[in-house]
């Protein structure tokens, strides 16, 4: 048996050495599925007796590889092969029914309870007709986010839904538009955009824009500078400069800040990298990167640049610009040039700001030189694209054994399907690969020697694999690729019979043929050589594959061709031309004549046709840069475009129409121009035109050449071009001939009045033909999309920015003075004669911008997903159950998406004033006596500022698995997940279908999948599109089996997280995974023994706060034990265990334990807050470790105290580590839960809804419930275990209301009460529920509709002691956020590592572990190692939230904060509000340095997991181990003994550790600076 059968190889079973027809050993046929192995050796041997044909077991398991290997659909001639490979004859084969050639499906139905699934090809078919509606739909592999093929942004199809949510609460569908049109009405301030969407790629680090720009790095300083390097052609000096003056615009002065979506409302305000004048450069409002650099090509270019130009320099212009040399010169020219700040340089010389924006060019130019990431590349692809096969450079292209991979070796970047097939030829013959039949795909490098096997048509296969267009595990037949391409993957050129290429008019190299005869036979064709003999690629055999590409030729072939099939160029998942917007035409009188048609086409079209041009004329304008003369008229061809129409040769033709040669010299021209267009114009597509033809009207019009060699000429001109654009990257070939030639080659007589130029009629038919072959062509910019699931698209809304601006005068009355008429005499004094005057508005503006808000919303749904690569390992382990995986697939049919686009709205007001002076006012009188009144005026510039920030959010998913719905009103509502709710499909008592009924009707199926959970793991563990459903799979078979989903280890809500709904969240560190302990279902009586052990183990330490917490650890443990499957699943098994545990050496020890309080309230905590202790399965005392040897035998997790016996340390294992994390469940924030108390409270009250009466067992007696609602809940805490509360109950806690002004219940705990001013109260018990008697009967109501709802006056606790109260009744999920755990380092400036939930931070250090910046000049001290505690704290801080950032990033940006050249010793920069500024530089919200802040606010904010900055005053005592005055350090977070982490900058790290609160607080500080969320 071959060791290529991939039923084998999917299961990664090494058969490679069983020879031919050798029996498999049964442990191999085990690891595959022995069951479907078998049953497919029995259907080959049932088939075959149906001739007639007896099959030994050898054969027929021959036959079954083979049925594996290729599938039904092939033919009985290309499986003779294979039989003979294996050992059998080619007649048995021909008589094989399952092998037969198959003419239909309803054929191939009926002999193979397989055959409906053709995974060998790549398409899918089921006998359901809704089933391949919804493959055909994609709903498959994407029920909700399916984007049409050709890879270009299209509405959202599929069941999705996308709607706005106003601030008012009202909701309206949102429509599609292009994202043309969207960006369009951004940038025109339309508010209708407000009510559209559309789509945007969004794949990788690389992205494209409607305008053609390509992003290339992986940040956005990378991003720029590639696309000035490689789009713009620009010097690194030059791109330096220009780096240097974004940086000043939008980034702080810094390249790791730089932000495209800056904006400022100075002005007419300013927006993106360049800050633009929104009102002088609106198009570029809104835009992103790519748009903005788009824009940025344009405006560069413009003649703007050359007006301006003598700012820097007299004479000085754009060309000369382009020739600096020095980073910092040429970033005060663009600075003097083209932002026109200040004076210019030309005339007031260097200035501070200048010296800046030059500073910056350098510190560009230092780190960024030398990294662009394609400039290697282009002169790679330059020799590349060449299409003589002498042209590579063989050195940089060799691809030998030793290379990155078969893709990398390829270098296949561009579209020219040729090229591809080219350099997979040769990586084939480099390597040495010989030939046989049959592999899988793709080829790749590092393959052993014996596998290095290829055939014919396995090498048209990865030519097709690796140019993107077929991506199946398998290799297609000889005429497997026929039929492929027939099904719509290739354009197919011709079917008929002939062995003559020639008789093939319209082949094209890089075509694909396709052969018949006794063996069947698939190569790809490369051109004519000169002698107009045709080339081939090929690897039908050895010799073929050892032969030097374009070496292979002949004109008739061996056997009969039966089909050519042509790749559809930019095939694939490339960025597709959609339009002709932005392109450019260049051309002769055929371009001139028709450009109002042209015109018509698109957008911003340029349109360079020239009457006579010659291709030659156009040649030297190409090698000039693009600027120049033709025919005496000045063009200019430079710029940036999406894409370029080219229409030259006739003329060129015409010169030279008597000579033999001159088509030949025509094209030779013509090719040489289009290599000089790529130069211009890199990565752009380039369309060129056939050469519209001529009629006999010629003649008649003057013209004295001859038609008929005219027309001959542009034939073979054409042919010339055509070859060479087929084999050249971004070279695009387009017959423009459709209905305007007669049968004889000519134009059509109605078409051209003088019979070379298009009349209107023609010229509107040239014009679509144009645009119809150019979109029909599928170009591309070589955007690829990622393969591992990557986002492909995104949503993309608009959020909007209001400021209004009112200026008025206001008046304020001063005095009152009076002057006599007759002489003047003025009189002070006097009171108050007249009105005040109202205030005067002066102006008054109003001004909107709107910008784009994208999301990533596919991945958000990937886990949703039924993906077909699942189906197919489920119908692999069933022998081909294809009912099962029909009625699997069915349940994605009606699944369906909805997102809201929640207006979140905010706004802001400020108000300067300015002094006016004074204004008198008087009144007319006919008395002696003028009176005036006089008022101070003020101006008052009020500015408002209103900001609708769109929010999107799933906030319903219906898929096969889930049914998720989160209604809330406000985006607020919908992250405190208040009204989330999560229903899993799993009820077999469901009136509609779900995989658990499914699963269930068929019992032994259901038993069969079970059994073999692990073969059908195996085939998804290596899948990464859906190896997560390893564990849902787990999940769906116990539940089916008949586990109670709450006693499954595994959760769906962790399975399926559904945190990724929430889009417009970018904070990771707000998510949590817990291990919880629900799964468990303890009993009373296994809680009280676990009270007992937790007693026993730890009654040595004594009873305090760090043992209490060290209580809570033991239990972790303990319950971590059960959970995991490597140790016993009950209580008392688990301590029945022996010498297992410090402190305790038998079970019966714990017989008459009098337990603590605070032992049974810690175990309480942890079995409902889940695993406080990471996980860890073992503790012991440091020195029963130690002697145990247990670092070596396994993971040390941490240690609860000072690490000497007075403490444990913990212990897991890789093996249970991975398990217990599968079982995590995801949480947000600081998620709390009632705890085992507030559970009997709350199960206690609902056991009375309904009754009259109820028993107050503290009083003894029976109570009305219609006027004893307080003595009701009392009951219910006393119920519980707590004591019953004399007197009334407390209610501290203001109740929050809703803008609608019902109850926000958001932030209650269940257990609480609510209390009203009446006297009535209610106990609270989640969801926004109440239960209150007070009534007739005892009810269960909404807060709202609840008697102490209605007049609440605020919520407590039924207890004397709120925060005893608290600690007992609500349990914050897993114990608090607590540390996982500090990591020392001591080197490169950096302490250790502290890290606390998904928050890691780096304790930079001022001085010592080789800090590169202890000595760097710093503020008036004098250097880092003596002043920059304040720079270092914001960098420790900023580490921790996703900035990579150095104590020296952060000085540098403190010194722009206080406008100071770096290092200037005469500065002090280390200010609260510069503190503040870096903070908010790097998107770190804080609260700013406050004052009178106590320890227990301090050390709440620290168990929530967001740390400090505090401003440590004074030498009296110290904070940790050392004493300050002066100095600032980070307090980062806690842990579970309640010891505060201390990063300090200072004492070189070794003051960075734990402490006790009391030594954080001895020390006396003056500011505090809470981190936020």
């Amino acid at each position: 048996m071959e060791s290529n059968a991939p039923l084998f190889q999917e299961f990664g079973v090494d058969v490679s050495g069983l020879s031919a027809g050798a029996e498999v050993d049964a442990d191999i046929v085990e690891n595959v599925s022995k069951k479907a192995y078998e049953n497919m050796v029995e259907k080959v041997k049932s088939d075959a007796l149906e001739y007639g044909v007896t099959l030994s077991d050898t054969q027929a398991m021959a036959g079954a590889d083979a049925y594996y290997l290729n599938g039904p659909y092939s033919s009985a001639t290309n499986l003779g092969n294979l039989y003979n490979q294996y050992g059998d004859t080619e007649s048995l084969a021909r008589n094989y029914i399952g092998f037969s050639y198959v003419e239909s499906e309803e054929q191939a139905n009926s002999r193979s309870s397989c055959a409906w699934v053709l995974f060998h090809f790549g398409k899918f078919r089921s006998v359901s007709n809704d089933f391949n509606e919804m493959l055909e739909s994609g709903e498959i592999s994407n029920f909700s986010t399916y984007v049409p093929s050709g890879g270009s942004s299209s509405e959202l199809q599929g069941r999705i839904q996308i709607k706005r949510k106003d601030e008012n609460g009202n909701e309206k569908i949102l429509k599609y538009t292009d994202p043309v049109t969207f960006n369009s009405l951004i940038s025109k301030k339309n508010s209708s955009v407000m009510n559209y969407y559309t789509l945007e790629s969004g794949s990788g680090n690389t992205a494209t824009d409607v305008n053609g720009v390509k992003l290339e790095g992986g940040d956005v300083a990378e991003q720029i500078w590639n696309f000035f390097i490689n789009d713009m052609g620009y010097s690194e000096p030059v791109a330096a400069g220009i780096m240097g003056n974004i940086m000043r615009e939008c980034g702080g002065d810094t390249l790791s800040g730089l932000d495209p979506s800056a904006q400022n409302s100075y002005g007419n305000g300013h927006y993106g990298i360049i800050q633009w004048d929104m009102v002088y450069c609106s198009e570029v409002v809104g835009q992103d990167l790519a748009g903005q650099l788009a824009f940025f090509s344009r405006w560069i270019q413009s003649n703007e640049f050359d007006t301006y130009a003598g700012n820097y320099q007299a004479g000085f212009s754009y060309e000369k610009f382009l020739q600096l040399t020095d980073p910092e010169q040429a970033a005060i020219a663009f600075g003097s040039i083209m932002e026109r700040f200040g004076t210019p340089y030309s005339s007031g010389g260097m200035n501070s700001e200048y010296e800046r924006r030059g500073s910056n060019a350098k510190n560009a130019y230092a780190t960024l030189a030398g990294t662009s990431t394609n400039k290697d590349k282009e002169s790679e692809n330059k020799d590349s694209s060449k299409s003589d096969k002498t042209s590579k450079d063989k050195d940089s292209s060799k691809s030998d054994k030793t290379s990155n991979s078969s893709s990398s070796s390829t270098s296949s970047s561009g579209n020219s399907f040729l090229q591809t097939a080219i350099e997979c030829h040769k990586y084939l013959r480099e390597n040495e690969y010989y030939y046989s039949q049959g592999r899988s795909m793709p080829v790749v490098k590092g393959e052993p020697e014996n596998q290095r096997r290829i055939d014919c048509s396995g090498y048209v296969s990865w030519c097709l694999y690796e140019f993107g267009v077929y991506k199946e595990q398998w290799q297609l037949g000889s005429e497997g690729v026929m039929e492929w391409g027939k099904q719509g993957n290739l354009e197919t050129v011709y079917e008929g019979s002939t062995t003559t290429v020639k008789d093939i008019p319209d082949i094209q190299p890089g075509d694909i043929i396709v052969e018949t005869g006794d063996i069947g036979h698939t190569q790809i064709f490369y051109g004519y050589d000169d002698s107009g003999t045709a080339v081939w690629l090929n690897c039908g055999g050895n010799d073929s594959i050892k032969r030097e590409e374009g070496t292979e030729k002949y004109n008739t072939t061996d056997k009969t061709i039966i089909y050519v099939g042509r790749v559809k160029n930019g095939g694939g998942s490339s960025a597709v031309v959609t339009s002709l917007d932005n392109f450019l035409f260049i051309g002769d009188s055929r371009y001139a004549s028709a450009k109002s048609q042209i015109e018509t086409l698109g957008n911003n079209i340029n349109i360079q046709g020239i009457v006579s041009a010659r291709i030659d004329e156009w040649l030297k304008v190409a090698s000039n840069g693009g600027k120049g003369t033709v025919q005496s008229t000045s063009v200019d061809i430079t710029g940036t475009y999406s894409g370029i129409s080219v229409q030259l040769g006739a003329n060129s033709i015409n010169a030279t129409v008597d000579a033999p040669a001159g088509a030949e010299t025509a094209a030779s021209q013509m090719k040489e121009f289009l290599d000089k267009l790529k130069e211009l114009h890199p990565g752009t597509p380039i369309f060129v035109n056939s050469c519209l033809g001529v009629n006999s009207k010629a003649t008649s019009s003057g013209y004295t050449w001859d038609v008929s060699k005219m027309r001959d000429n542009m034939k073979a001109f054409d042919q010339v071009v055509s070859d060479y654009c087929n084999q050249t990257e971004d070279l695009y070939f387009i017959d423009i001939s459709n209905d305007l030639m007669d049968e004889n080659g000519f134009v059509k007589l109605e078409y051209e009045d003088d019979g070379l130029h298009c009349n209107t009629a023609g010229a509107e038919i040239f014009a679509k033909n144009i645009k119809e072959a150019i979109l029909a062509m599928g170009a591309s910019s070589n955007t690829s999309s990622s393969s591992n699931g990557a986002c492909k698209y995104k949503l993309v809304v608009a959020s909007k920015n209001e400021t209004s601006t009112t200026i008025k005068d206001t008046y304020t009355y001063s005095y009152t003075y009076s002057i006599e008429k007759s002489n003047g005499i003025q009189k002070n004094g006097l009171q108050q004669q007249y009105s005040e005057p109202g205030d005067k508005i002066v102006s008054s503006a109003s001004n909107s911008t709107y910008t784009k808000t994208a999301v990533d919303y596919q991945t958000a749904l990937q886990k949703y997903t039924l993906y077909f690569d699942f189906l197919w390992a489920i119908l692999i382990n069933t022998s081909g159950d294809s009912e099962l995986i029909s009625n699997w697939a069915d349940l994605a049919l009606n699944g369906s998406v909805t997102i809201t686009v929640y207006s979140d709205s905010s706004s802001s007001s400020s108000t300067t004033t300015v002094d006016k002076g004074t204004y008198s006012h008087t009144e007319a009188s006919d008395g002696p006596v003028a009176i005036y009144d006089v008022y101070n005026v003020s101006e008052q510039t009020i500015k408002t500022t209103k900001s609708i920030n769109s929010k999107p959010a799933i906030t319903k998913a219906d898929t096969w698995l889930i049914d998720y719905t989160n209604q809330a009103d406000s985006y607020s509502e919908f992250k405190g997940k208040t009204k989330e709710k999560l229903i899993e499909k799993i009820d077999e008592e469901s009136e509609s279908d779900n995989i658990i009924k499914i699963l269930r009707n068929d019992r032994r199926r259901m038993l069969q999948l079970y059994r073999e959970e692990d073969t059908v793991d195996l085939m998804l563990e290596e899948n990464e599109k859906v190896n997560f459903m390893i564990d849902v799979y787990s999940y769906i078979l116990q539940v089916a089996r008949g586990e109670l989903p709450d006693k499954v280890k595994l959760k769906i809500n962790s399975l399926l997280d559904t945190s990724v709904f929430d889009l417009s969240n970018t904070d990771e560190a707000s998510v949590n995974k817990v291990l919880l302990y629900d799964s468990l279902d303890l009993s009373e009586a296994d809680i009280e023994m676990l009270y007992n052990a937790v007693e026993k183990i730890c009654e040595p330490f004594g009873d305090n706060d760090e043992n209490t917490n060290r209580k809570k650890m033991v239990t972790s443990v303990i319950l971590n034990r059960m959970m995991s499957s490597k140790f016993p699943d009950s209580v008392k098994a688990v301590l029945k265990q022996r010498h297992q545990f410090e402190n305790l050496n038998s079970i019966s020890e714990l017989d008459n334990i009098t337990v603590s309080d605070s032992t049974k309230q810690a175990v309480d905590t942890v079995i409902v807050g889940g695993d406080c202790a990471q996980r860890s399965v073992y503790f012991a005392k440091p020195s029963t470790a130690e002697k145990n040897k247990w670092d070596d035998k396994y993971k040390f997790t941490f240690n609860d105290g000072d690490k000497t016996d007075n403490s444990f340390n913990y212990y897991t294992t890789d093996e249970v580590d991975s398990e217990l994390k599968k079982y995590e469940t995801t949480i947000s924030g600081n998620t709390t839960r009632p705890s085992l108390t507030a559970q009997k409270i709350i199960k206690w009250a609902k056991s009375q809804i309904g009754k009259s009466k109820f028993e107050n067992r503290h009083e003894n007696t029976t109570m009305n419930s219609n006027n004893s609602s307080p003595q009701f809940v009392k009951s219910a805490y006393f119920e519980g275990g707590m004591e019953y509360l004399s007197g009334d109950i407390p209610c501290p806690n203001e109740i929050k209301r809703k803008d609608d002004g019902t109850i926000d219940w958001s932030d209650i705990p269940e257990a609480a009460v609510i209390v009203s001013n009446s006297g009535i109260v209610s106990l609270y018990i989640g969801n926004g529920y109440v239960i209150e008697a007070g009534g007739d009967t005892i009810k269960k109501l909404t807060i709202d509709e609840s008697q102490s709802g209605k007049d609440a006056k605020g919520w407590g606790f039924a207890a004397s002691d709120q925060d005893s109260a608290r600690d007992e009744l609500v349990v914050a999920v897993g114990g608090g956020n607590y540390a996982q755990g500090w990591t020392p380092m001591g080197t490169d400036g950096i302490a250790g590592i502290y890290t606390i939930g998904n928050k890691s931070y780096k304790a930079y250090v001022q001085w010592g572990c080789g800090a590169p910046w202890q000595y760097e000049k710093f503020s008036e001290s004098g250097s880092y190692e003596k002043a920059a505690c304040g720079v270092t704290s914001v960098a420790i801080i900023a580490t921790g939230y996703g900035n990579d950032v150095t104590p020296l990033d952060v000085g540098t940006y403190a010194y722009s904060v206080v406008g100071r050249p770096v290092g200037d010793p005469t500065t002090a920069v280390t200010s609260w509000a510069t503190l503040q500024a870096c903070l908010d530089h790097y998107g770190i919200k804080n609260s700013g340095f406050k004052t009178g802040v106590t320890k227990d606010e301090i050390i709440e904010h620290l168990k929530q997991g967001k740390p400090v900055i505090m401003n440590v005053s004074g030498y009296e005592e110290p904070i940790g181990r050392s004493t300050y005055d002066g100095h600032y350090v980070t307090l980062l977070g806690m842990d579970s003994q309640g010891r505060i982490f201390l990063g300090d900058p200072a004492s070189g790290g070794a003051n960075s550790d734990y402490f006790a609160p009391e030594n954080i607080f001895s020390a006396s500080y003056s500011g505090i600076c809470f981190i936020e969320d």
